[in-house]
């Protein structure tokens, strides 16, 4: 039944494209549904023809020498809008190589999206991979609106957590952050000495 769903979605998002299974694709991610069952990339080809591929249950994420700059190997989740990705075509997709990422993205832990929410401004917030620990000075606490500042790697970012978490917080403490998906914090704490 999936299969089925995965050939259907593949032939919405390919009409008026034809392409021979185990054929190299390479374009630019449009959109990137990495939350829906099944996973699925909308990318734009060279030819202009907008094709949407369906990702396998364990898609490995490789990228272009120099591109990746966290130790930690890339995941699915790594993918934005935006970056120039390459793939064998086929019924789900194993494998996507990323050559080319957009200017201000930094892979390997935060990417610059201009179409995330700001928790807090008008610049876009830098949004890091779910699960990532990161430690930080605290700038900001606003327990209402239920938002952290922090310094992290040199660069003021706001999150969002829960209320709970910050009311122990104050300007200056150093903190370890959990990260969650979308700017959310899955967990603050104090940092050891």
């Amino acid at each position: 039944m999936l299969a089925r769903l995965a050939v259907a979605l593949m032939t919405i998002g390919t009409a008026g494209w034809a392409q021979d299974a185990g054929q190299t694709v390479t374009g630019v991610i449009t959109a990137a549904a990495l939350r829906d069952t099944p996973r699925r990339l909308s990318v734009r080809l060279d030819d202009g023809a907008e094709v949407e591929a369906t990702l396998a249950d364990r898609t490995r994420v490789t990228f272009t020498r120099g591109l990746w700059s966290d130790p930690k190997p890339p995941h699915v989740s790594a993918l934005r809008k935006g970056m120039t990705v390459q793939f064998k075509w086929g019924p789900q997709v194993d494998r996507v190589r990323v050559l080319a990422v957009p200017p201000g993205a930094r892979p390997g832990g935060v990417y610059e999206d201009a179409e995330s929410p700001s928790w807090g401004g008008a610049k876009p917030s830098l949004v890091y991979e779910a699960g990532r620990e990161l430690t930080g000075r605290v700038l900001d606490v606003n327990v209402a609106a239920g938002t952290l500042t922090v310094e992290v790697e040199g660069v003021s970012q706001t999150f969002l957590a829960d209320p709970r978490d910050l009311r122990a917080l104050g300007k200056g403490a150093r903190v370890v952050l959990v990260t969650g998906d979308g700017g959310r914090l899955t967990s603050v704490r104090p940092a050891r000495p």
